[in-house]
């Protein structure tokens, strides 16, 4: 019986443990051996007993809140690339490299967005209300890059198969390609 209770925590810690480095419960139950219901359940009865001991979950919430703040961190500095971009292009013209690294801060900062969403909600710290919320003020951003990346494609007609190329492969598209050739 002992020895049941001992694999069975055993069990529960090395799930929780794998689950924290970011592998799917499908991806724990083969590394365990255990079967997936098992690991959810593991899972499951963490939660639980984290729940019910408020040492756990101060230290929880700490986690969440530094985590937190090292996503703002990440994404402030983001933005600085982006507004180091701006200011660039706005005193040496349209470089494609700058335009380059804009955009690719740009997608930094939506998926570091996603990202610390994705985890605050699964932490329970987002609720319906807040979600909204951040879905909104995501869809605003996301507004935003879109008219930044208009702005730049339309200055450089040159960029704009490049542009449409590098969307393309985000969305696993493919984009038919305009030859010009002048004919004589």
């Amino acid at each position: 019986m002992g020895d049941l209770v001992t694999k069975h925590f055993d069990d529960m810690e090395k799930a929780v443990a794998l689950r924290i480095r970011g592998k799917t419960p499908y991806q724990i139950s083969k590394e365990l051996s255990l079967t997936r219901v098992e690991v959810d359940n593991l899972l499951i009865e963490w939660r639980e007993l984290c729940l019910n001991d408020q040492a756990i979950v101060e230290r929880t919430r700490e986690a969440l809140a530094n985590t937190d703040i090292h996503y703002n961190d990440l994404i402030a500095r983001g933005w600085e690339i982006v507004s180091a971009a701006d200011d660039q292009m706005d005193s040496e013209g349209f470089d494609s490299k700058v335009v380059a690294q804009k955009t690719a801060a740009l997608k930094m900062i939506g998926d570091l967005e996603a990202k610390r969403f994705g985890m605050l909600k699964e932490m329970g710290a987002i609720d319906n209300s807040e979600m909204a919320s951040h879905i909104a003020e995501r869809e605003r951003r996301e507004e935003i890059i879109i008219g930044i990346l208009r702005d730049v494609v339309f200055k450089c007609p040159s960029c704009q198969n490049e542009v449409k190329k590098r969307l393309a492969q985000v969305n696993n598209e493919t984009v038919p390609v305009q030859v010009i050739s002048e004919v004589d």
